[in-house]
């Protein structure tokens, strides 16, 4: 697998464009973070590090499911524009593999990460991993 960046607890491959990973994030989720940076005069590639960087090293949320190993973070990024107006304000989710920190994905969303995005039904919360 090749390394695209090591974010500390977090990893990000290549992947595929179908399962996980970088490929998989530019496949899916590019035209998401390509509207949300262009408003503040970023890439899509700098709000995708930004979110995983955030979610990694200070997360609003998160959750483990220990039987399939898929954990989440989630962070609320506030994003301004050269004028320092906030233009918007948003949960971002990085899921990935717990024991290795690869990531499986990473999107804007409206809610912060629930048991659903690993695999766990129930009452919230159920398991984090910090």
């Amino acid at each position: 697998m090749k390394l695209v960046y090591d974010f500390g607890d977090i990893v990000l491959y290549c992947g595929s464009e179908t399962t996980h990973g970088y490929t998989h994030i530019k496949r899916q989720h590019k035209a998401q973070f390509a509207a949300l940076a262009g408003a503040v005069g970023r890439t899509w590639e700098d709000l995708l590090w930004f979110s995983i960087a955030w979610a990694d090293h200070d997360p609003d949320a998160t959750r483990f499911n220990p039987a399939n190993g898929k954990a989440c973070a989630s962070r609320i990024l506030h994003l301004a524009n050269s004028q320092g107006l906030v233009v918007s304000s948003l949960t971002y989710k990085t899921i990935y593999i717990a024991g290795t920190g690869q990531v499986i994905t990473s999107f804007p969303t409206g809610s912060q990460c629930r048991n659903q995005d690993v695999g766990l039904s129930g009452a919230e919360p159920m398991t984090t991993t910090r």
